[in-house]
């Protein structure tokens, strides 16, 4: 909230170029957000994958929470207004 506070006044006083540089660090720190809840959640994916290809079976609330997770993760890295997503296929593999 202190960042919004901050971009306002920049914009009052029409310092546009600081209030610009405010903005790129507001949606760096989203990304870094988004990145981490996305991190979060592959773990608890590959925690289930893994305990599947180790005991040669699955179960009901393992395959719910892959599922569940594969949900999140897509739901965390799109882009609601603008469309597209926040990480590509690759950069999705490379936190995995």
């Amino acid at each position: 909230m202190k960042e919004l506070l901050e971009l306002r006044q920049l914009l009052e006083q029409g310092k546009i170029h600081e209030a610009l540089l405010l903005v790129d660090e507001l949606e760096e720190m989203s990304l870094s957000n988004k990145i981490n809840k996305i991190d979060s959640y592959g773990v608890i994916l590959l925690i289930h994958l893994i305990k599947q290809k180790a005991e040669k079976r699955s179960t009901r609330s393992w395959d719910v929470s892959i599922e569940n997770t594969v949900r999140e993760i897509n739901k965390i890295n799109k882009r609601r207004k603008s469309g597209g997503f926040y990480l590509n296929q690759p950069e999705l593999i490379d936190i995995l």
